[in-house]
């Protein structure tokens, strides 16, 4: 009872230790960022076009970036983009990701001043999730959970491709998993709104394929 009301945050007592247990697995993530990253920053690197292996991103998503903020910043949205071929369809063309709630940050501070601290954060959100979905799903024990956040935070598949736009996706599905947790451990509306929220998201970083994916794991884990 006392283990499933700390995991649960059913008491007072559980709610403010687990704020202090997110607080503390957050910063040591953060720490774990910096070491990895922090050199090539200092440097003067960019972590987004330092080790492009797919051009594809520099010469289409890059574009489609810019032509997206030019749109919203000049107060309409991005319909129609006339500068493909002879004009293709802009917002219906999922990959172009205009309302993924980060893209929104990119929109507003321009692209260059905040991709790579961006690219970060997609980083962190995969190692956070990881962690809270390990402690309070799997009940694995803080430092394990933490150990699993670190090790896919860092694994080899997101740090090679971390420039690449499917991590939008890709990234959000431990978040995803501990909303369909939620969902089947408690049911209430808040949760079914939250996990809907959580699909809406994946739908809204723009890959087809990531998404089905992401979808196809979170919906087998709940059943």
């Amino acid at each position: 009872m006392d283990e499933n009301k700390k995991i649960d945050g059913g008491s007072g007592a559980g709610r403010g230790s687990g704020w202090r247990e997110a607080g503390l697995a957050a910063l040591i993530l953060g720490l774990a960022l910096g070491l990895a990253y922090g050199p090539a920053k200092l440097a003067g690197h960019s972590l987004y076009s330092g080790v492009i292996q797919d051009l594809t991103n520099l010469y289409g998503f890059y574009a489609w970036d810019m032509f997206t903020r030019a749109e919203f910043l000049a107060g309409r949205f991005p319909l129609w983009n006339p500068h493909n071929a002879f004009g293709v369809p802009h917002l219906a063309n999922m990959q172009t990701a205009p309302f993924y709630p980060l893209n929104l940050i990119k929109w507003a501070f321009g692209f260059w001043s905040v991709i790579d601290s961006l690219l970060l954060l997609r980083l962190f959100l995969a190692g956070f999730f990881t962690w809270l979905f390990g402690r309070r799903a799997l009940g694995l024990s803080f430092w394990a959970a933490l150990t699993a956040g670190i090790a896919f935070m860092l694994s080899g598949y997101l740090t090679r491709f971390i420039y690449m736009s499917h991590l939008n996706v890709e990234t959000l599905i431990p978040m995803q998993l501990f909303l369909m947790w939620r969902l089947r451990e408690r049911g209430c509306l808040l949760d079914v709104v939250l996990a809907g929220a959580g699909f809406a998201v994946l739908i809204l970083g723009g890959f087809p394929e990531a998404t089905l994916w992401a979808f196809t794991l979170a919906l087998a884990y709940y059943l």
